[in-house]
């Protein structure tokens, strides 16, 4: 028997029903439980060869993380799981190398969700003049309550007032205010630039920027815009001058998948119907829709969508094919592109690389459109800017996607986040558990894209890692060092590192807080942060040194990054209890999260849930290599 633990992580923020069946629940469904927005459940299973699915809010589907399937009798398809012994992690799986840019590999990165981060400007507040906003910005008489498929968007004037965020006035009790605005913009950015460079941070990461009618700007209006309440193109152009003067540079989150369906295109085929020139950047399946949308409006009856949602209308890359089916597809000779489409597409790629001069593209549900294209996309983002940075958005294993072909990076929800969360936060995986899915994804993707995995602990689609560790704030430092002394690029959810707290979205998107110095507790992790930055910057050996796990026990994990004279090694105790750790006679202190922590006749005494760092002298702790 062998436990088995099945994860699923939701594409779309939110409360979801998950559930499993297969052969080893004789196709009963079992509930999969939620843990800070991922769901998961722990079956102790014989070896053998099974047949699942998910079923997720209803319906059933493959799943997602595991990429073998077989066809099943009703037109779909099943996940087949395989149990025996696991083969062994080696680097004969690393695909082929390829160059991936320097400065992202020395980076840290600092993700900013523009309304949220700081007001700059209140002349640019939003004030919904918008023709989108016509039917949804009049606020519902007191005590009424919002109909279905109705929207009110307004202006938060107290930058503190988070209540919305948890519960939405004029909806049912448990519904947040999703259509809220804090007036965050660029202006607000340009002026805190010196606190991002004093905290260490030498890229930004924005999430869309575009006109859009949302305050998380996935449902573009408009690609090739920036949206008028963060500002102009001017000031943007300012923004990355000034970062790039103070070595930071700047990505920017695209979403091509799908536009808004406020976008210039899309209402242009709602205007007009197949006369329209670009109907067929749709997949339209009828027309016109109802006006005013029914209380039971199905937009995928009408046209496909992202998951359902009427406002994020899916784009048609391939004229032989529909979405989905168009996804898997690789070679773009096997392919009927979509010309008007494509070649806008790179018309925009070259305006934000070229015009606005950001560094590199964050790109939302890649995996939600064609392989082929995102090769053509490659060529021409590389052709602009042979530096840029391409990190995709892929929350499991994404080997086929990182390579001269597609991405440089991913996100590294898989390999990084997962495993975190599982054994700092949630502490519901053993430290062999942990060092197996940490080998296992240092085993997958090839050496430069490793340095270059943007490794997360949380962001605009998970709970925030404080909300997480409430009880357990100790728990967080661990995480945070093992982020800051691991093979990849640190990422920073704006806040984390002043302790912002929140759930799911949009609770997990407050406003920043800037009164953060009055706050012991923020300033102390602000530190906490800082000096692991500094630290990081400092020991070259935390970007390009090995990595190993040297013999840890049930409480006690210890690893090191390089070797010889500039070996450093970590050591961290996981357990209640305080453990004596005996160091060589020659081993130098670089860092304790423990301040009270001293040595006595060489051996320290690391306390509950704290860490160290030293250098040279070897652990007494026998060692031996994990690969």
């Amino acid at each position: 028997m062998a436990l088995t633990r099945f994860v699923y992580a939701p594409p779309t923020s939110g409360e979801h029903k998950v559930g499993i069946c297969g052969d080893f629940t004789a196709w009963e469904i079992k509930p999969l439980e939620n843990r800070g927005g991922v769901y998961e459940i722990v079956l102790d299973l014989k070896e053998a060869v099974y047949r699942y699915k998910l079923i997720v809010d209803g319906i059933w589907m493959a799943d997602p993380a595991n990429s073998e399937t077989e066809a099943d009798p009703f037109g779909g398809f099943n996940s087949i799981l395989r149990l025996g012994d696991l083969a062994a992690v080696s680097g004969e799986q690393r695909i082929a190398e390829f160059e991936v840019p320097r400065w992202v590999q020395q980076g840290i990165v600092y993700q900013i969700f523009p309304d949220r981060f700081y007001n700059g400007n209140h002349l640019n507040d939003p004030d919904f003049s918008e023709s989108y906003y016509q039917d949804c910005k009049h606020e519902p008489k007191t005590g009424d309550m919002l109909p279905p498929q109705t929207e009110y968007y307004h202006l938060v004037t107290d930058w503190k007032d988070i209540s919305g965020l948890t519960q939405n006035p004029y909806l049912p009790i448990g519904k947040p205010d999703w259509w809220s605005f804090y007036g965050g913009d660029i202006a607000g950015v340009i002026q805190k630039l010196d606190y991002l460079v004093d905290l260490g941070v030498s890229i930004i990461y924005f999430n869309p920027l575009w006109k859009a009618k949302s305050n998380h700007k996935y449902d573009s209006a408009d690609y090739m815009s920036i949206d008028p309440h963060f500002g102009t193109v001017y000031e943007m152009q300012d923004l990355v001058r000034k970062a790039h003067a103070k070595g930071i540079r700047i990505i920017l989150d695209v979403a091509f998948n799908h536009t808004g369906e406020t976008f210039w295109a899309f209402r242009d085929c709602v205007d007009r119907g197949q006369k329209s020139l670009w109907w067929n950047w749709y997949d339209w399946k009828k027309w016109p829709l109802p006006k005013p949308l029914p209380a039971d409006f199905k937009p995928k009856d009408y046209y496909q969508c992202w998951w359902g949602i009427k406002d994020m209308p899916d784009l048609n890359y391939d004229l032989s094919r529909t979405h989905p089916e168009e996804n898997a597809v690789k070679n773009v000779a096997e392919a009927c592109p979509n010309p008007g489409l494509i070649e806008h597409l790179m018309q925009v790629t070259r305006w934000w690389l070229l015009e606005i001069d950001i560094d590199g593209f964050r790109l939302d549900v890649p995996d939600e459109v064609p392989y082929w294209f995102w090769e053509l996309f490659r060529t021409e983002v590389k052709k602009c800017k042979p530096d840029a940075w391409l990190v995709g958005e892929l929350w499991n294993n994404a080997r086929e996607w990182v390579s001269p072909r597609y991405f440089d990076s991913v996100m590294n929800y898989a390999y990084f986040k997962s495993p975190v969360h599982e054994l700092f936060i949630q502490h519901n995986i053993t430290i062999d558990e942990f060092k197996y899915r940490i080998m296992q994804g240092l085993a997958v993707y090839p050496l430069p894209s490793l340095k270059a995995m943007m490794n997360i602990l949380g962001s605009h689609d998970t709970w925030r890692i404080a909300e997480l560790t409430l009880e357990h704030p100790s728990r967080l430092k661990l995480a945070i060092l093992f982020q800051m002394t691991f093979v990849g690029t640190p990422h920073i959810y704006y806040g984390d590192e002043i302790g912002i707290r929140g759930a799911g979205d949009p609770n997990n998107r407050r406003p920043f807080d800037w009164d953060w110095e009055s706050s012991p507790e923020a300033n102390d992790l602000r530190s906490y942060y800082k000096n692991l930055i500094l630290l990081r910057k400092n020991n070259p050996v935390l970007i390009d040194g090995a990595m190993e796990f040297d013999e840890c026990t049930e409480t006690l994990l210890s690893y090191h990054r390089g070797g010889g004279a500039q070996r450093l090694n970590i050591c961290m105790n996981l357990s209640e209890q305080d453990i004596d750790l005996p160091l060589g006679i020659d081993s130098v202190l670089i860092f304790c999260s423990d301040l009270s922590l001293k040595p006595r006749n060489g051996v320290y005494k690391l306390r509950s849930c704290s860490a160290i760092i030293f250098q040279n002298g070897l652990s007494l702790v026998k060692t031996s290599s994990s690969e």
